[in-house]
C-alpha cells in the first residue's frame, strides 16, 4: 500500500483544537535591519481544504512521486470532487491497492506514471480495474533533521 490514510481527520482536528491554527507569512531571504515581518496570517484551514466533505488525508509511505516532490512520509490533501486532468497527481485504487502517481489515460489505458526511476509505470487497459479517488491538492513534507556534530555546535556559540 503506497499510503496511510489519517484516522478520523487528525489534521483538521488539530487546526481546531488550536494546535495548528496560523502561522505568520514569512519571507525567506534576509531582510533589512528595522523592518517588520509581514502581519499576514495564514489560515491552515485555508489552505489544506476548500471545507469541502469530499476532502481527506493520507500520508505518502513511499518515493514514488520523489522527482515531483512528493516524498515518503509527506500527508497530502486529497479533493474528491476535483477531475482529474492529465498529468495530475491522484490517488488511486488499483485491484483494491491504493496508489499515489501521474493520471494520464490516452485512448488505449489509464497511465499511472511515477516520478521515480526505480519504481515502474503501470499501463491499465481495463479501466474498471482503476478508480480515481480523488486529485491531490498539497503536500505537506516533514523535516528531516540532520544531528549537528558537538564540534559544530560550540563553533557556532
Amino acid at each position: 500500500m503506497a499510503m496511510r490514510m489519517l484516522n478520523g481527520g487528525e489534521i483538521v482536528e488539530a487546526t481546531r483544537s488550536g494546535k495548528i491554527t496560523r502561522v505568520q507569512h514569512i519571507p525567506t531571504g534576509t531582510r533589512k535591519p528595522g523592518h517588520d515581518l509581514p502581519a499576514r496570517l495564514i489560515d491552515i484551514n485555508e489552505l489544506l481544504s476548500r471545507q469541502s466533505p469530499g476532502t481527506f488525508y493520507v500520508e505518502m509511505a513511499d518515493d514514488a512521486l520523489l522527482d515531483s516532490g512528493i516524498y515518503a512520509g509527506d500527508v497530502l490533501t486529497v479533493d474528491r470532487t476535483l477531475h482529474p486532468t492529465y498529468g495530475a497527481v491522484v490517488v488511486a485504487a488499483l485491484d483494491g491497492e491504493l496508489l499515489v502517481r501521474h493520471y494520464c489515460p490516452d485512448s488505449a489505458a489509464i497511465h499511472l506514471l511515477p516520478a521515480h526511476p526505480a519504481v515502474a509505470p503501470i499501463s491499465v487497459r481495463a479501466r474498471s480495474r482503476c478508480q480515481v479517488m480523488g486529485v491531490v491538492t498539497t503536500a505537506m513534507h516533514r523535516l528531516r533533521l540532520v544531528p549537528i556534530p558537538d564540534h559544530r555546535r560550540q563553533e557556532m556559540r
